[in-house]
């Protein structure tokens, strides 16, 4: 180690991520605070086994079918990497060894990999 220079302060990357687009939190049925239960929209939450998972994440899918903002929910996770449930679509991490994300609800025909920003594998 060089003089000076100290493990644990690593280079960090600031990441600018975009503000969620007024509409989204104006109309977005997930915005409503209260209303559904914690962790619904994350991809993975601590714990849970793969039923629950599919479970929470099949009224996840089922809730978004019925936003007005969805189209713009998914566009808006797909340009910005996001991982979760958004626009009714599993955004997961392109490392996932989640078996559960290749038939979970939204996967077929709009299930999307992509190297979500500060996303753990489930």
């Amino acid at each position: 180690m060089s003089a000076g220079h100290d493990r644990r302060s690593r280079p960090y990357a600031v990441i600018y991520l975009p503000p969620l687009p007024r509409e989204l939190t104006e109309n977005g049925l997930c915005s409503v605070p209260g209303l559904w239960p914690d962790g619904l929209w994350d991809f993975s939450v601590p714990n849970e086994t793969p039923g629950e998972r599919r479970e929470r994440r099949e009224l996840a899918v089922r809730v978004c079918q019925e936003c007005p903002v969805q189209k713009l929910c998914a566009r808006y996770a797909a340009e910005n990497r996001q991982c979760g449930i958004w626009g009714g679509r599993v955004f997961a991490p392109l490392a996932s060894s989640d078996s559960e994300d290749t038939d979970s609800p939204g996967r077929e025909g709009g299930g999307v990999r992509a190297p979500c920003r500060g996303a753990k594998s489930a």
